[in-house]
């Protein structure tokens, strides 16, 4: 019995010793004034800031003071936490602490990772590094690598990120850092979230609280909590969602945590909000945004006045909503927080289009679009996607809304997010509708419908069952347009009710929101009583624990706990070992099983040598995304004909991949098999073997190609005379310094709207002429200072710039600008460039 009482009555005089009010500090006079004022502020901030405080002010020599200072500088939010990490290391190089300088470092780079200043914060981090390896200290650096990885993964790097979080994780386990363990599984739940790999989210998330509540760290115990309701809220799992984030609330309140409590009542106006239930989701976006601007949290203030903004929006107070949008805007341009500043974008663009101010909400959507897509938010694209289409379905520009949607769906079918798949399916079965294609408008008002239904949101389920319920109606099926009128029915009572709920509601909002006034006023002075209460009973307790019974006691304790914690340890370590058996296991079969593919689809991709037996003066650059990519570059010499093409499959990686062997073996079949040579029959019958091929799946496959496809006459020594069709890609000629393009038919080889046949351009080149075959990865390429596209239209005049270079070096300018544009950031495509001179 007294050994399961001991760690209890030992944790209880450790937080008694940590929380309780100094009898006196240290009386240490070396911190500069300011600092000297913030330390002695009696405002309460939160449990750990204050007991940081504390620790400082008691402190018996300078070490412990620099270690507690860096510590205050994690936990305390705002300018203060710089101050208290400025501090630190002013302390540690004053006595040539190399130790407490890295640290320091490493918390002036966090402070700057929290302010959006992502590339400074790596160049600080980079400093702490290279102390942390100098001086040895192996902690140090696994928190380092695990920052690093913070600070790639909020620039949207996953790739980037994982690498660094698992070298943080690798020396954290190796040498039992459970709070850096917890650390790294904290940021990589939060990576595997953001790209919707919901069950390795949970995974690390969970390993995140079974840490936290070993190590008694409520703090990080609470921050899984939120992304497990995030996460929750993704899968439309409302009441585990609303489980963790008012567990959120009750552990930043126990914890005074103004920032976590901030992030919790966003979270909890955002799940409101999604039920439909307007007054709750104000109420708590409003207690939010009122904390936010208390502690000045500017990042969540934008968020709350965006959200704010949103329900105004669909409350049809648009000039109301518009100016809540734009005041977040402002603050998230001030913080260069680009996924705030893109959710922003695209929700003043949303009201533009509302009002029918299509060409102002145009540049919005686009602007938002081009962010969303460089932070990599797919869901954020998606809905983007959508809002644009949108507007060109209301002005009959039916294929481009359709083209628009295609992306979304794209998106769509890779998530688990089902609101995201309802509105993009409707939008399409809609669409689909308006240009008389019942049948593909009722394949996606079905898929439709079940995802509403699954996303539990009534509004969806209402849009949803009203498209379906007219697709029925109008193609004669009257069983079906009876379902479909009664969830309709449903769905519009359940949305109407919270009309008439609200008339009830606002009484109750008014009294809530002077309830939430009257408590933060009455905050500081009922704080102010419970630590009274509290000293007291500490003072009782501190005197019970005096005496020669109780330090022997203590060293009983403590032979039990290290004898526990030694054979937990064993436990922990034989586990870890087969899990992390079991992954790389896992993870070299898919790595074989992906290379053995590449392999295959060598066999797809000429050499190079082969090529030169027909051209002498080319180059080829071809830069996969992945290990296998959707891109490929075909030759064929058959008869007395010469082909070559640079061709783009849907997607990359693996998905681009497969594409690429069905497309590539149907072009072969074309010319090898049907003995066809004119490059506009070609496509047609590409184009014919590739539907046919996926038409056998019982799933709506859409994919296919689009190419740049040239054919000469081997006769025609000079290659003088060009015989070209493209579908998608144009063909550029380089003529001197005179650049020439030759249109594409605005079709893919695979599934259209339309069927049209294939253009042939027959082109008189002259000696020196260059003709360049590419695919859209390299305009693509986000990089540069500002993070931007290469564009198509810069990329051609650099080409145009290197038309007296031979075609070798033409190559390697290429590849060197293409990979310093490319910097640190991720290749976003697969990349194709093929230049011929004639």
């Amino acid at each position: 019995m007294l050994s399961r009482l001991l760690p209890a009555f030992i944790l209880f005089f450790l937080l008694a010793s940590a929380c309780g009010e100094p009898e006196a500090d240290s009386g240490y006079t070396g911190f500069s004034p300011k600092v000297d004022s913030i330390l002695h502020d009696s405002v309460q901030q939160s449990l750990y800031v204050d007991s940081f405080r504390l620790k400082v002010l008691t402190a018996a020599n300078d070490t412990e003071r620099v270690y507690w200072l860096n510590e205050l500088a994690a936990s305390w939010r705002g300018p203060q936490g710089r101050i208290m990490a400025d501090e630190a290391k002013r302390l540690s190089t004053e006595n040539k602490n190399l130790y407490g300088i890295a640290d320091s470092e490493s918390k002036i780079a966090l402070c700057f990772a929290r302010e959006n200043k992502h590339k400074l914060a790596d160049s600080v981090l980079t400093i702490a590094e290279g102390l942390a390896s100098e001086g040895q200290y192996n902690y140090l650096l696994a928190r380092i690598y695990v920052q690093k990885g913070d600070i790639q993964r909020f620039q949207g790097n996953n790739v980037g990120s994982f690498s660094y979080l698992k070298q943080g994780l690798n020396i954290a386990t190796e040498r039992k850092y459970d709070d850096v363990r917890g650390m790294a599984y904290a940021s990589m739940g939060d990576v595997y979230q953001s790209m919707h790999k919901y069950d390795s989210s949970k995974f690390c998330l969970n390993r995140v609280v079974e840490i936290g509540k070993k190590l008694n760290d409520r703090s990080r115990v609470a921050m899984a909590y939120g992304v497990l309701a995030v996460v929750c809220r993704f899968e439309s799992n409302t009441d585990s969602a609303f489980y963790y984030v008012k567990q959120v609330l009750a552990l930043s309140k126990e914890l005074r945590d103004k920032y976590r409590t901030t992030t919790g009542y966003s979270t909890l106006g955002e799940m409101y909000r999604m039920q439909n239930d307007d007054d709750q989701a104000l109420l708590y976006f409003d207690s939010a945004r009122v904390l936010a601007q208390e502690i000045d949290h500017k990042n969540q203030l934008a968020y709350t006045l965006g959200s704010m903004g949103s329900i105004y929006r669909m409350q049809g107070e648009v000039d109301r909503a518009l100016s809540y949008y734009k005041v977040a805007l402002s603050i998230s341009r001030d913080v260069n927080n680009r996924s705030l500043i893109a959710t922003n974008l695209s929700t003043i663009g949303d009201v533009y289009r509302r009002k029918k101010e299509f060409d102002t909400a145009l540049t919005y959507f686009r602007e938002a679009l081009e962010i969303a897509t460089f932070v990599k938010d797919p869901n954020r694209q998606a809905f983007i996607y959508v809002d644009i289409a949108d507007i060109y379905r209301s002005q009959k520009r039916y294929a481009e809304s359709l083209e628009e949607l295609r992306h979304a769906d794209t998106i769509a079918q890779t998530t688990s997010y089902e609101n995201l798949k309802a509105i993009t399916w409707n939008a399409m079965s809609i669409t689909y509708t308006a240009m008389g294609k019942l049948n593909e408008a009722k394949h996606y008002g079905e898929k439709s419908i079940k995802s509403a239904e699954a996303s539990k949101i009534p509004a969806n389920i209402l849009e949803s069952a009203k498209q379906l319920y007219h697709l029925y109606d109008t193609t004669g099926n009257k069983a079906g347009a009876l379902e479909m009128y009664i969830k309709y029915v449903e769905a519009r009572d359940s949305v109407e009710n919270q009309e008439e709920i609200r008339k009830f509601a606002q009484v109750e909002y008014a009294a809530k929101e002077s309830e939430l006034k009257a408590e933060n006023a009455g905050k500081l002075a009922e704080a102010r009583e419970k630590e009274a209460a509290k000293e007291e009973e500490l003072q009782k307790n501190k005197l019970i624990l005096i005496g020669a019974v109780i330090a022997f006691l203590f060293m009983a304790a403590f032979a039990v706990i290290i004898y526990r914690s030694l054979q937990e340890n064993k436990k922990a370590r034989t586990i870890i070992e087969q899990q992390k058996s079991i992954v790389e296991e896992k993870n070299k079969a898919i790595h074989d099983s992906i290379t053995y593919a590449r392999r295959l689809q060598d066999a797809i991709i000429p050499d190079e040598r082969t090529i030169r037996e027909s051209f002498k003066d080319f180059f080829i650059l071809y830069l996969p995304k992945d290990i296998v990519a959707g891109d490929f570059y075909w030759y064929e010499k058959t008869g007395n004909h010469i082909f070559l093409a640079a061709a783009d499959c849907t997607g990359h990686g693996v998905p681009g991949a497969l594409v690429s062997v069905v497309c590539s073996n149907a072009l072969n079949r074309a010319v090898n098999e049907f003995r066809l040579t004119d490059p506009g029959r070609i496509l047609d019958k590409t184009k014919q073997l590739v539907l046919e091929t996926f038409e056998r799946s019982q799933h709506n496959v859409a994919d296919g190609m689009d190419i740049s496809l040239c054919a000469w006459e081997e006769n025609n020594t000079d290659r003088r005379k060009l015989k070209w069709a493209g579908a998608q890609n144009n063909l550029f000629i380089l003529r001197g310094a005179e650049l020439m393009t030759v249109g594409a038919d605005k079709q893919p080889v695979g599934k259209w709207e339309t069927n049209v046949p294939f253009t042939t351009h027959e082109i008189d080149l002259r000696e020196g002429d260059e003709i360049i075959l590419l695919t859209d990865g390299y305009a693509d390429q986000f990089g540069g200072a500002k993070g931007k596209k290469i564009k198509q239209k810069p990329f051609l005049k650099f080409i145009q710039e290197t038309n007296n270079l031979s075609t070798a070096d033409q190559r390697n300018i290429l590849l060197k600008f293409f990979n310093d544009w490319k910097g640190e950031l991720e290749q976003v495509d697969d990349v194709t460039v093929i230049g011929i001179r004639v």
